[in-house]
């Protein structure tokens, strides 16, 4: 059975944040969770990026993120980078917006159950230039 704790944004200062992963890894947990209401708490990116930085074998992400406030593209680039950053420790926790999205009174995300699949990063792959390079060498804008 594998074990893991859940640490809010915010709810501590950074260096006790820190002991905590630490501690976390020490232990032998095998995961770090953080939350991602942007409204609620703070901002999660930094804190995914302090567990790649602060560890060596947790695994972690956030729990859960959503396609509404989060752009899919934007997601699945940060993820990529963390994973890259944190030797392909980086998980992502999907989800239909709750908290994240009910205070801006939007809609929960409502996928299809035919459309969810696990998807691996390491078949994300990353475009060589940027994308306006990429537009501006197409044959439909010269």
């Amino acid at each position: 059975m594998n074990f893991g704790i859940f640490i809010r944004p915010g709810a501590y200062a950074w260096d006790h944040t820190c002991a905590l992963i630490q501690a976390a890894e020490s232990a032998g947990f095998h995961y770090v969770w953080f939350g991602d209401s942007h409204l609620i708490w703070h901002e999660v990116s930094p804190y995914l990026t302090l567990a790649a930085l602060q560890s060596e074998t947790l695994r972690f992400g956030p729990l859960v993120t959503n396609p509404v406030t989060r752009h899919p593209t934007v997601m699945a680039s940060t993820m990529g980078t963390l994973n890259e950053l944190s030797n392909g420790r980086a998980l992502l926790g999907l989800g239909r917006g709750d908290s994240a999205v009910v205070w801006i009174e939007l809609q929960r995300a409502q996928p299809k159950a035919e459309s969810v699949r696990p998807v691996p990063f390491r078949s994300v792959r990353r475009v060589p230039s940027s994308p306006i390079a990429h537009v501006s060498a197409s044959p439909r804008f010269q």
